[in-house]
């Protein structure tokens, strides 16, 4: 386990926690069944970085399995767990993911720079789950709402194939505490300089309007309005702008069916609230 205190400011514990993430990749495709069509995947698509591609083939199958945990279904047996499989070694032990879970937290700003985390998402997720219903820990809805927080940071930057995952990652951890919003999220001026520039970037790429077709926005804009700071007013104009072009997308999208579109704009202004 990754030891550095700020694993994201050293190139070598950068270069750990991508090792870390990509072995998790392989070893949740492996337990899904999934191993096998994915290198099949980089077989046929050398060009791409293999850990690109399991990451890719990875983010469908955690969002699918969010979905079944939201449904009911038990999902520790594939975390090694489920008291009733003996046999399954733990993928990840539970103080392994408090630790790293304290690590992401502590150098929450420069989570930017990551990419392929849907897994480790789901995993942190099935944690904090454990010891909030089942193990009585008194902690729980804290470390909810900092993987809610780091859940809403990672968006920002995620991949396309990672961001429906990290939306169920995200669902599945909003706090229940209603007073989440009142305090600033951002650490310091520099915090909330590299949280508004990615949404602002985020928005104004031109190459992928595809956002314009989701809530993606509205739940950014939860950290977003959390997050200014007087040495940032100059990024205000941007982030408002982008905020109103998104409004207008989904009043007058022309892909769009008028249930939509009303969805869409409900969400531009009452989902920073929620």
């Amino acid at each position: 386990m990754l030891r550095l205190s700020k694993p994201f400011r050293y190139e070598y514990g950068h270069l750990c926690f991508k090792l870390l993430v990509a072995s998790m990749n392989i070893c949740l495709l492996e337990r899904y069944n999934e191993l096998d069509e994915a290198l099949l995947a980089c077989e046929e698509h050398d060009e791409y970085a293999a850990d690109y591609l399991a990451s890719v083939a990875l983010g469908l199958v955690v969002e699918n399995r969010f979905q079944i945990s939201y449904n009911g279904s038990n999902s520790n047996w594939v975390s090694g767990w489920a008291t009733s499989d003996a046999q399954q070694a733990p993928l990840v032990s539970r103080s392994d993911l408090s630790t790293l879970l304290g690590l992401l937290w502590d150098d929450r700003k420069f989570i930017l720079a990551t990419s392929g985390l849907s897994g480790l998402l789901f995993l942190l997720s099935q944690y904090i789950f454990q010891e909030k219903n089942f193990n009585d820990s008194l902690d729980g809805e804290v470390l909810k709402g900092r993987m809610y927080e780091l859940g809403l940071r990672y968006l920002l930057v995620a991949e396309q194939s990672q961001r429906a995952a990290t939306l169920r990652a995200i669902d599945a951890n909003h706090p229940e505490e209603d007073n989440w919003s009142v305090t600033p999220k951002h650490i310091d001026a520099e915090d909330s300089r590299l949280l508004m520039t990615a949404f602002i970037k985020r928005l104004s790429n031109g190459n992928d309007l595809s956002v314009f077709l989701t809530r993606e926005p509205s739940v950014m804009l939860r950290l977003i309005t959390t997050s200014t700071d007087p040495d940032t007013q100059d990024l205000l104009p941007g982030v408002i702008r982008c905020a109103v072009e998104y409004g207008w997308s989904m009043l007058f999208g022309i892909d769009l069916d008028l249930e939509h579109r009303l969805q869409g704009i409900a969400r531009t202004l009452f989902g920073v609230l929620v």
